[in-house]
């Protein structure tokens, strides 16, 4: 008994831990960004273009209105990279339809016009017994329609921060992963909040933040922060 009644604490504990970081990470959602007076390059973007032959046709739009709802972009710190991520997407991303172009869903299918429409099939993507028949959308355009292209990519806009905040989403997620509380909260099962891909993505974080701040001046971010916050 005594040992149920400390799993029982432990995982009130939890509970209460998750959702003060609930309340806490929706208020740092609401700090918004703020717009930089000069865009910072930031690597480059892999995605499909129509052929030139076929933007010449009558009807290209009808396919460029295709790239815009089912076309998938990739990004990389340098073209090498980009091509690494769009690889790993056709074997691995299972809402690839084929190489940058992905299964649509029904809300995003009533988004084509009737033409654009006549370009894809409906089949039964799964069921479930709460939810019945759901339908997924593949496009039948052939794919030498489309060819890729690489595009540069930039940060026009840098998040607002709150250093307060910031310590204490930290404090309550440690307290989460902490072996303690780590197997009595939803974390352990959610990927994000899982202790290795967590240690995985500071790292690719602490390098993107560190290219970005060589690359633009702080005290023109302090300024443009305060503006915001006026």
């Amino acid at each position: 008994m005594r040992a149920a009644h400390k799993i029982k604490q432990k995982e009130h504990r939890a509970r209460q831990i998750q959702q003060e970081l609930t309340i806490l990470c929706r208020a740092r959602c609401n700090l918004g960004d703020v717009p930089l007076q000069k865009p910072i390059r930031n690597g480059w973007y892999k995605h499909l273009v129509m052929r030139t032959d076929v933007s010449r046709r009558k009807d290209a739009h009808i396919f460029q209105e295709m790239l815009d709802v089912c076309a998938r972009w990739v990004w990389g710190s340098d073209k090498k990279m980009a091509d690494k991520r769009w690889l790993h997407n056709i074997k691995h991303n299972r809402d690839w339809q084929w190489a940058g172009l992905a299964w649509i869903t029904k809300d995003k299918y009533k988004l084509l016009s009737p033409k654009a429409k006549t370009y894809f099939v409906e089949y039964e993507w799964k069921w479930t017994p709460w939810q019945g028949s759901i339908k997924r959308y593949y496009c039948h355009v052939p794919k030498y329609y489309f060819v890729t292209a690489y595009e540069k990519a930039y940060i026009t806009h840098m998040r607002v921060v709150d250093s307060e905040l910031e310590r204490k989403i930290a404090e309550l997620e440690n307290q989460l992963l902490s072996n303690e509380l780590y197997s009595y909260s939803w974390n352990a099962t959610h990927y994000w909040m899982n202790k290795w891909w967590r240690k995985r993505d500071a790292r690719k974080i602490r390098h993107r933040t560190k290219t970005a701040l060589k690359a633009y001046d702080e005290e023109k971010y302090d300024q443009l922060v305060g503006k915001a916050l006026m």
